[in-house]
C-alpha cells in the first residue's frame, strides 16, 4: 500500500470520521482528505489532517490536473463542490467513488420533498418557514413558480451529467442502487459496497451481549427534520396508555426552529413523558442514554437514522419502520425481525409485546455479519483494490 494514493472531499461532520479511520487502518499515510472552504477551525474532524482547497479550485487547470496522481478519488457526498468537480474532470483520466450520504439522491429518488411527508406533517410544513433565512423565503415566495422549477431542473441535471462521469456509487444501502439508477439515463455507476463505521464497534460489543436494552422507554425518530413525521406518532402514541414510558426524541441535528415546534406540540400532547434530546452528546454518552430504550419508532418514508436503527437492534430493541422505507426492505432482505408501523397503527398492543428470544439472538448474529468493523474493513480493502484495477485500466 506504500504507493498508493487516495484522495477525500468532504464537509465537515461526523461521518468522514470513520472514513479516516477505515481507510488508514487498511492503507496507512495514503489518504490525503480535502475541504473546499477558507481555513477554518474545525468542528468535527478535528484531529484528521485536512487540506483546504478555495471553492472554485474546480476550474483550476492545474488543480484538476493534480487529481490525476490519485489512484482514485473518493466523494464523501455529491454535495455543490463535489458535483462542480466531476464535471470539470476527465473521468478517462480520474476514478471516482461517490459515498452516498442520501440527502445527496433522494431528490432523484422522489419526485419533490413533500413526498417523503405524511398528511398532517405535510400540513404544518408547508405553513411554517422552517427556520430559512427571512430573505430567502421572501424571495422564493415571489418567484413564479415555472421560474422555480426551471431552477430545480437545471439543478438536478447538473447532478444527473456528474453521476454519469462517476465510476462507483456506494450508497447508505445497497437496494438503493437500483432506486438511483432507474431514475438516472446511462452511463450509471457500478455499485461497490462500503459504508461508514461510526457505531460498527458499539455494535460488535452489543451483539456479543445477551442484551444491553436498559429500560422500557420509547425512542422516536433520529433528528429535527419533518421527514420523521414526528406529528403523527406523537398523535398516535397521546391516545395510549404507556405505562410510564417516556418518549426519547432526538433534536440535536437538524432544523431548531422545528426542533421548537414539535416540543412544543409534543409538550401538549404527551405532557411530561416527551424528553427531547437537544445538544449534541458524544457518541457513548448518546448510546448510553437511548438504551434506556426498548422500543424504536422511525416513521421516515425514506431510509434516515440508519446508524440508530443498527445500534437499537444490536442492543436488543424492537424497531418499527414504515413499510415503505428501503431500510426495512433491506432489514427483511437480510433476515432481522423488524415490525412495521402501519402494523403498530391498527394494533397498539404490539408496543407491549415482548420479542422472542430467538429473534433477537438472530438480529443480533445477522447485524454483526453485516454492520461490524469486520466487514467495514474488508469492504474497506475491497474498495481499494477494485478502485486500483479501475485506474489501471482506464490509464
Amino acid at each position: 500500500m506504500k504507493q498508493l494514493k487516495i484522495a477525500h472531499f468532504m464537509d465537515d461532520g461526523i461521518f468522514p470520521i470513520s472514513a479516516y479511520e477505515l481507510f488508514e487502518a487498511v492503507a496507512p499515510k495514503c489518504n490525503d482528505f480535502f475541504i473546499a472552504s477558507k481555513p477554518h477551525s474545525l468542528k468535527f474532524v478535528k484531529y484528521i489532517p485536512v487540506k483546504f482547497v478555495h471553492k472554485l479550485s474546480f476550474i483550476n487547470p492545474l488543480f484538476l490536473k493534480s487529481l490525476e496522481q490519485y489512484d482514485f478519488v473518493v466523494l464523501h457526498s455529491l454535495n455543490l463542490f463535489n458535483r462542480q468537480l466531476v464535471q470539470h474532470s476527465d473521468p478517462s483520466r480520474v476514478t471516482f467513488v461517490w459515498i452516498g450520504m442520501g440527502f445527496d439522491y433522494y431528490d432523484l429518488i422522489f419526485e419533490s420533498a413533500e413526498s417523503l411527508l405524511l398528511d398532517k406533517t405535510r400540513e404544518i410544513a408547508a405553513g411554517a418557514r422552517n427556520g430559512q433565512p427571512r430573505w430567502r423565503w421572501f424571495l422564493k415566495q415571489l418567484l413564479p413558480l415555472p421560474l422555480s422549477s426551471f431552477i430545480a431542473t437545471k439543478r438536478n441535471a447538473i447532478k444527473r451529467n456528474a453521476i454519469k462521469k462517476i465510476h462507483y456509487f456506494s450508497p447508505v444501502l445497497e437496494n438503493e442502487h437500483k432506486l438511483v439508477k432507474r431514475k438516472c439515463e446511462p452511463p450509471f455507476p457500478s455499485y461497490i459496497p462500503w459504508n461508514y463505521s461510526s457505531n460498527a464497534k458499539i455494535i460488535d460489543r452489543d451483539c456479543a451481549l445477551e442484551n444491553t436494552v436498559m429500560g422500557r422507554n420509547i425512542l422516536l425518530g433520529n433528528s429535527a427534520t419533518p421527514t420523521n413525521n414526528h406529528i403523527e406518532i406523537i398523535d398516535f402514541l397521546s391516545h395510549i396508555d404507556l405505562y410510564g414510558k417516556k418518549i426519547i426524541c432526538p433534536l440535536s441535528y437538524g432544523n431548531q426552529k422545528y426542533a421548537d415546534f414539535i416540543i412544543k406540540y409534543a409538550d401538549n400532547k404527551l405532557g411530561e413523558g416527551f424528553v427531547p434530546i437537544r445538544d449534541f452528546l458524544p457518541l457513548e454518552d448518546y448510546t448510553s442514554l437511548i438504551s434506556n430504550c426498548s422500543i424504536v419508532i422511525m416513521n421516515h418514508v425514506r431510509q434516515q437514522g440508519v446508524g440508530n436503527a443498527d445500534a437499537m437492534l444490536a442492543k436488543g430493541a424492537k424497531v418499527f419502520l414504515r413499510e415503505e422505507n428501503p431500510l426495512f426492505q433491506l432489514y427483511k432482505s437480510k433476515g432481522i425481525k423488524v415490525f412495521k408501523i402501519q402494523d403498530l397503527e391498527a394494533d397498539p398492543s404490539l408496543l407491549f409485546e415482548d420479542m422472542a428470544k430467538k429473534a433477537l439472538e438472530n438480529n443480533k448474529k445477522i447485524l454483526k455479519q453485516f454492520r461490524g468493523m469486520e466487514i467495514k474493513i474488508t469492504m474497506t480493502k475491497n474498495l481499494i483494490e477494485q478502485c486500483c484495477a479501475s485506474k489501471s485500466r482506464i490509464r
